[in-house]
């Protein structure tokens, strides 16, 4: 099977990730993105298995979309795309996204952000079954964008 346009393919979750922001959240869409089965890492060792199908991802999506466009999120951008072949019909691609918030006081917020996805390849396109991502609340803190309880910092009228 040969290798998928990866940068065009991130490209379009990017953009479905930036519509959810505005909502209504496209969970189908976004589920396309994904296997049956995916596995989610993070830097400090957390880890959980998803059941993509299972609606309980529904709420979810829902919950994360929302907070993200709580803290001022508006718009994800891919910079770039690397990717390594990792086995037959396998591959390793590591995308580097640019988020765009508002600040609480109105100000641009730009926070580059790395996630390294494991994809299969498949006859029906290109399927996440795992991805690592950073602590992506070190980095809302840095920016101002939430408190050290991880809550959304208040925003200014008109924000």
């Amino acid at each position: 099977m040969t290798q998928p346009d990866y940068d065009a393919w991130f490209r379009s979750y990017a953009e479905a990730y930036t519509r959810a922001l505005a909502g209504p959240v496209e969970i189908e869409l976004i589920r396309s993105f994904y296997a049956e089965t995916v596995l989610a890492l993070g830097v400090d060792s957390a880890f959980s298995v998803a059941n993509a199908t299972d609606t309980a991802m529904n709420a979810v999506m829902e919950y994360l979309f929302g907070f993200y466009a709580s803290i001022g999120m508006h718009r994800m951008d891919i910079d770039h795309v690397e990717v390594s072949p990792l086995h037959e019909n396998h591959d390793r691609i590591k995308v580097f996204y640019v988020g765009r918030y508002t600040g609480p006081d109105g100000s641009p917020v730009t926070i580059p952000n790395e996630v390294v996805y494991l994809v299969q390849r498949r006859a029906a396109g290109p399927r996440i079954f795992a991805f690592i991502a950073g602590d992506e609340t070190i980095l809302f803190k840095q920016h101002g964008l939430i408190d050290e309880d991880g809550e959304p910092i208040p925003r200014v009228a008109g924000h």
